[in-house]
């Protein structure tokens, strides 16, 4: 299974080039007047929903960080969405797509789950003690409970961390 892109300049660099590419691509198919109207279409349905999260939004989310933090899967969900919306706002074909997708419930909540999942969802937690007893902000993995561990029994890793492949 091929891995994921992990050079976010890689993907800055490229993905403005696809997305020419495809528009190119869409526009010799179908027309000029055709792509235009579909990449002003859903800008206007990103900025819809983007002013349509808006700040209330935003304090809920900040709220349901604060009180429920085991819970990360509702977190994403919320969070996919208002990406859903930076995507479609973005100009481009590829970008409508993934904006598109991620308006789609169940896409939001299998990528939420698979996320949560793979323990690949992180937190962060101002004040989070260590073993010495004092407190001290940092990043700490989430795991899913498992069976035989309540939802506070997971692995918690504290500090900071390099991923080796």
């Amino acid at each position: 299974m091929n891995q994921p892109m992990r050079n976010p300049l890689l993907v800055a660099l490229l993905l403005p080039a696809m997305e020419i590419g495809l528009l190119a691509l869409f526009a010799a198919r179908y027309g000029l007047a055709s792509v235009a109207i579909e990449v002003f279409g859903t800008s206007l349905l990103g900025i819809f929903l983007l002013r349509r999260a808006g700040y209330r939004q935003l304090v809920e989310f900040n709220l349901r960080m604060q009180e429920s933090p085991g819970a990360p899967e509702e977190i994403l969900r919320d969070l996919l969405r208002a990406v859903s919306g930076v995507m479609l706002v973005i100009p481009g074909i590829a970008t409508d797509l993934v904006g598109l997708a991620l308006l789609l419930p169940p896409m939001r909540e299998r990528l939420a789950r698979g996320w949560t999942a793979s323990g690949s969802v992180f937190r962060y937690q101002a004040g989070a003690s260590h073993r010495g007893g004092a407190a001290r902000p940092g990043p700490e993995r989430v795991q899913r409970p498992t069976p035989d561990r309540g939802p506070g029994g997971g692995d918690v890793i504290e500090g900071e961390f390099t991923r080796e492949e």
